[in-house]
This record gives C-alpha cells, structure tokens and sequence, in this order.
C-alpha cells in the first residue's frame, strides 16, 4: 500500500534467498495479486506470474516472483487499491459465518 517496491522485492528476496523458492510464497503472491487492485489490465501481469513461475524449467526462475513483488508493492494503484477484496469478503445477510 505504501508503494515500496525496494521493500518488496527485498522481503521476497530474502524469502528466496532462505527458503527457497517454494509453493507458499507463490500462493502468497497469487493472493496479494488478486486481493490488490481495481485497475483489470494492471493486475492481470501479477496474477500470471505465479502461473508462470510454475511452468518455468530456467534456474533463474525466481527472478518472476521478485517481479511480481516488485510490481504489486511499486505499481500505482488507481482508487481504492482493496476495493474488489472488500466487495468480494462482506459477509451476506443470510451468510451463517
């Protein structure tokens, strides 16, 4: 939200760097992807980059995820940047939860 993409691509770097690139860390990013922003044709480059993450054989494929990081934590936001996620997470008035 603040619009750091040194920070974020630092934090997912580090994560690479001592986890590896594991499956927790692209679902983390693929959820960030889809819960950020209201703008379709700005978001749609981050939500495929977990998938292309996946089907990358290159060693140096985590390059794709500190991409991705790097353009849901540096990329302006039009609006309100959750609006979509917090349509999408208001409990219905029949909703039991």
């Amino acid at each position: 939200m603040r619009l750091n993409g040194p920070d974020g691509v630092a934090w997912t770097k580090a994560c690479v760097d001592h986890f590896g690139a594991d499956i927790g860390q692209v679902k983390t990013l693929a959820l960030d992807a889809c819960k950020l922003g209201n703008d379709p044709h700005n978001r749609e480059i981050p939500q495929g980059m977990p998938e292309d993450f996946g089907k990358n054989r290159s060693p140096a494929r985590s390059r794709i995820l500190l991409a991705c990081a790097q353009l849901l934590s540096a990329h302006r936001k039009y609006g309100d940047p959750v609006e979509v996620f917090q349509i999408f997470n208001k409990p219905q008035l029949n909703d039991t939860r």
